[in-house]
């Protein structure tokens, strides 16, 4: 999925690599009440505080809202659970909302006399959010903790935002990753087999697995885009591969004159649209939900399913050593194409009482208490040294996110270009594979949406 489609995401860091990323020197600590009302922790700069100083801040009540399910739920619950019981005297209170309804209300609930002071966003809320001055921004605590020690460069510049909220690697930071997801190719080893083909070693490699599974009455590349965010996640991933991340992520960002009307990017769409007149990819796709196209290839059913990490544990469990992930082959200008991000970001409200301790919260997330939950829970690591208690599949989702990372091959979501990226790009692409538009059209229809919110290209 992606910023306007949940993404779920596979994460871990071995405890000794995380402790040396965070171990960067501290900012002063804000001066403490002994009372300990509760609005103790607060400072201007933003500070690390020691254990000591949070057991003796008095009692403390955080509220923390968010979208979390399934995995990255639970390792949440988990991370609460266990900073309460590290300091009985905090309180973290949560409230959830589907991520439809939240994207809907998040900036109202942030705007209120009640905000919460931790709130969970991504890259097309928090350009709502940073216009109207409702994130404190995180700079120190991202010094004094270490947070983006281990970060790619692209991902830096997605946590950063221009003071009026549309220009990305711009400004002050506004969240902090605990982790991040990848989208690649997921590949069924026995069907590879069946077909006498192994895992792809080149693009044409992996054009003609399809065609010889096609010619077998195998489903070549399962697409499941009821849901519509699947397209985007094989088209961001295509366009990886035909077109720098550099370029891909300087759009995605707002930087002035980026244009997605490139040869590489017609190159990529006209590929997808070739692949379903070919037959590789299902002429129902458009009418198949995401997750029972995953249920399919889990099952079994098809070669190919190009997707997310956040599916790896499904398919973990279901395929174990018949199953593997690889990114497409690198091509002449990426040396590891994928499209890959932060899961989301996680922000301190410009109104809480107690950012520090906030920010302290964030951190436990992030660091060495929470590694094992993490990486259970669905988040990539961006620290490196990691390990997986996950099947083949988790090992090279893990591997690979590491080899993306270090090479820094990654690009961002497409329809994070703009807050209404998402209702541009998917239907179009829906519309694409259903032979209704080109590729020309969809791609000037994005640009006319980037350049009509950012003003420039």
């Amino acid at each position: 999925m992606s910023p306007m489609s949940r993404r779920l995401s596979r994460k871990a860091v071995s405890a000794a690599a995380l402790a040396a990323a965070i171990s960067l020197s501290a900012v002063g600590c804000s001066a403490l009440n002994p009372g300990g009302s509760g609005d103790a922790a607060v400072s201007a700069a933003g500070a690390k505080l020691t254990d000591d100083q949070i057991k003796g801040a008095g009692n403390v009540t955080l509220h923390l809202s968010d979208y979390q399910i399934g995995g990255m739920l639970n390792s949440l619950k988990q991370a609460i659970a266990g900073f309460e019981k590290k300091f009985p005297n905090v309180t973290i209170v949560r409230a959830d909302k589907s991520f439809a309804d939240y994207g809907k209300t998040i900036a109202l609930s942030m705007s209120s006399d009640s905000a919460p002071d931790i709130a969970q966003s991504n890259a097309a809320m928090a350009p709502r959010l940073v216009g109207a001055s409702l994130l404190k921004p995180l700079d120190a605590y991202s010094a004094a903790y270490g947070w983006n020690a281990a970060y790619p460069s692209g991902i830096k510049a997605g946590l950063k935002l221009s003071a009026d909220g549309k220009t990305f690697g711009a400004g002050k930071q506004w969240g902090m990753a605990i982790g991040g997801n990848l989208v690649g190719l997921y590949y069924n080893k026995d069907l590879l087999k069946k077909i006498g083909a192994s895992a792809p070693a080149s693009f044409d490699d992996l054009v003609a697995s399809m065609q010889k599974a096609k010619d077998a009455g195998i489903t070549a590349l399962e697409v499941g885009n009821l849901d519509q965010a699947q397209a985007g996640h094989i088209a961001s991933t295509l366009m990886s591969y035909y077109q720098s991340p550099a370029s891909l992520n300087d759009w995605i960002n707002g930087v002035s004159g980026s244009d997605i009307r490139t040869a590489g990017n017609t190159k990529a769409l006209t590929t997808l649209k070739d692949w379903v007149d070919k037959g590789y990819i299902s002429s129902d796709a458009n009418g198949i939900k995401e997750d029972d196209g995953a249920a399919d290839f889990a099952a079994g059913n098809a070669l190919f399913d190009i997707t997310g990490s956040w599916r790896s544990t499904q398919f973990d469990t279901a395929l174990g050593d018949r199953g593997g992930f690889m990114t497409l082959p690198g091509s002449s200008v990426n040396k590891a194409p994928a499209t890959g991000w932060f899961s989301e970001g996680w922000t301190i409200s410009s109104k809480s009482k107690n950012p520090d301790i906030a920010a302290a919260f964030l951190n436990y997330m992030y660091g060495p208490s929470s590694v094992d939950n993490n990486i259970v829970g669905g988040y990539l690591p961006f620290a490196p040294g990691a390990t997986t208690p996950g099947k083949a599949v988790a090992k090279d989702v893990l591997a690979n996110w590491y080899r993306v990372s270090e090479a820094n091959g990654n690009s961002g979501y497409l329809d994070s270009g703009t807050p209404s990226m998402g209702t541009t790009e998917f239907p179009a692409l829906q519309s694409l594979l259903a032979g209704k538009e080109t590729p020309t059209q969809v791609l000037e229809a994005m640009q006319a949406d980037w350049t009509g919110y950012h003003g420039k290209g």
